[in-house]
């Protein structure tokens, strides 16, 4: 730094010195925004040289202090750590002659000074053996807010043994554990079995947030999980009434009424319900605003024939993509539906060669069925059970287990 300043001070010099030893010091001009400023080239120079000391001085300042911040602060942290460890020696010294008073009073003055889970717990101590259990009582408080993770897991063990036999009282111990670690991931990812086995619903629909913010259970199993959670919600509810229904879907956030599973959920709900006229409109609305895709009505099995805006809907895609796999099933599915067994097979044999799967492979087969086809019928079907056999095979384990 001290350097580059003495190069520049010796420039602005020659500029100065320069002019002046040849008789002619020239001027400068500097017109801006309607003023003018006009001075010697010395005078400029002069300007130049005062304002980049001035720079370099209040850079040099303003480093000082930031050093002389962090030596303070390290400073302060230190005598922090060293009083806390005082009065844990004090403490102890106290703890070894019986004075049990002290003893409390110097673990609470490092614990003060730095909150940690020994100063609590012997400060605990020196309160029971001086018999205030109202301290005592503070001091295990304290205590339980630090996390315990061995003790924890061990519980989370515990839990899950005893849900095999006692499903009530493992969904009581678990709630209490995850009270007292909200965050703890082996317990979140014990609620959806715990939690299931008892029907607890809405407790685990309130755990759904902590189970995906803390990464408890892997993504492929979150969007299942809450669809079965919302689904048996939806049914509890409508069991309840058709207004009771109605009002906890408008209670969820609007973000989450889009959500295609949770309309989905609901849609499954209603027409397991009986109410396969709301449950149209609610997935028509889905399709036309984009919440979901026809794919995902189609694997849902919740298309309805009896629907005007859904058949529209599909037919206006096949005059758009006449070739796209997933309209042609939905076309041949409505077929199914309305008993237009000829209309079926044309339609599903075309969505077969453009995107093959079991279902669509399992509908054709039925679409033959009923048109007194059984060869072509169980040719299709056994095509499905191969796609069923392929899938079985991939989530199979490729080595036995060692024993």
């Amino acid at each position: 730094m001290i350097r580059a300043l003495l190069v520049v001070l010796i420039i602005i010099a020659g500029l100065v010195i320069g002019p002046l030893w040849a008789g002619n010091t020239g001027y400068v001009l500097i017109e801006m925004a309607g003023w003018q400023i006009e001075t010697s080239v010395v005078g400029a120079a002069i300007v130049v040289a005062v304002a980049i000391v001035l720079i370099w001085l209040l850079d040099w300042l303003i480093s000082k202090l930031v050093r002389r911040g962090r030596m303070g602060s390290r400073w302060l942290r230190q005598r922090r750590q060293r009083k806390a460890q005082t009065a844990y020696q004090d403490g102890l010294t106290a703890l070894l002659e019986n004075d049990y008073d002290t003893a409390q009073q110097r673990f609470a003055q490092a614990y003060k000074v730095k909150a940690r889970s020994e100063f609590a717990a012997l400060a605990g101590f020196a309160a029971q053996h001086q018999g205030d259990s109202e301290a005592a009582r503070r001091w295990r408080d304290k205590l339980s807010n630090f996390q315990r993770p061995n003790e924890y897991s061990l519980r989370v063990s515990e839990i899950s043994q005893l849900s095999k036999s006692q499903p009530e009282a493992a969904r009581q111990q678990l709630l209490a554990l995850l009270s007292e670690s909200p965050k703890h991931r082996g317990a979140l990812a014990l609620a959806p079995q715990v939690l299931s086995e008892t029907e607890a619903w809405h407790d685990l629909y309130e755990l759904l947030p902590a189970i995906e913010r803390e990464k408890a259970l892997p993504e492929d199993q979150l969007q299942p999980l809450r669809y079965q959670v919302l689904l048996q919600l939806f049914l509890n509810k409508g069991r309840q009434g058709n207004a009771t229904l109605a009002s906890f879907w408008h209670q969820l956030d609007k973000r989450e009424r889009r959500d295609a599973g949770v309309r989905l959920a609901y849609a499954q709900a209603l027409h397991h319900l009986g109410e396969d006229v709301i449950a149209a409109k609610v997935i028509y609305r889905g399709l036309k605003r984009g919440d979901m895709s026809l794919y995902q009505v189609l694997k849902a099995d919740l298309l309805v024939v009896s629907n005007d805006d859904i058949v529209n809907y599909v037919q206006e895609g096949l005059r758009k993509t006449p070739d796209d796999g997933v309209y042609l099933q939905a076309l041949g599915q409505m077929a199914l539906q309305s008993g237009d067994y000829s209309l079926a097979q044309r339609a599903l044999k075309s969505a077969a060669e453009k995107s093959p799967s079991a279902r669509v492979y399992r509908q054709l087969g039925q679409a033959y069925e009923a048109l007194g086809d059984p060869q072509l019928a169980l040719s299709a079907y056994q095509k499905a059970m191969s796609y069923y056999a392929d899938k079985f095979a991939e989530k199979a384990p490729t080595t036995l287990p060692k024993h």
